[in-house]
């Protein structure tokens, strides 16, 4: 817990420092059409926007050193279930994992078809439920389950 604290933090501050850089970035790719804030919805987005992109790289650290700074700093490492070494290929499948439920629940309030709408949200919740499993016996999340991998103590 004191390592999504830190790596909470960690985003927080990312996005703060690189908001405006991220932003002209996606207004150059044709991602957004504006760079002021004119309404409080766009504002949210700009936010949102900030955010995700921190977030999004500030976690590949996941994959790339196997920990995320708030693990680094815990003295936390990705390994396999039994504790030797995994390779990026496996890291990369549960960061993905690990950050599908967020990309599964997005389409949820855009899709008009409710049963899509449906399917998107409960799919998102599942991941989402499967972050408490860390809380059972085993100490691992689904996605750590699914991925064959554990969080140890270096």
């Amino acid at each position: 817990m004191a390592a999504l604290a830190i790596d909470v933090v960690g985003v927080a501050i990312v996005a703060i420092i690189f908001e405006n850089p991220i932003l002209k970035l996606a207004d150059a790719l044709g991602m957004i059409k504006f760079l002021s804030i004119d309404t409080s919805a766009e504002a949210l987005m700009m936010v949102i926007l900030a955010f995700w992109g921190a977030g999004l790289l500030y976690m590949l650290t996941d994959v790339v050193a196997a920990a995320t700074p708030g693990k680094m700093f815990m003295r936390l490492k990705i390994r396999r279930e039994d504790g030797r070494k995994t390779g990026i290929g496996n890291l990369l499948k549960r960061y993905l994992l690990k950050c599908s439920f967020l990309l599964i629940i997005l389409p949820f309030g855009i899709v008009e078809n409710t049963i899509l709408s449906i399917l998107f949200l409960s799919i998102g919740l599942i991941g989402f439920v499967g972050y408490f499993l860390i809380l059972g016996g085993e100490r691992q999340a689904l996605h750590d389950r699914l991925s064959h991998t554990s969080v140890f103590r270096s």
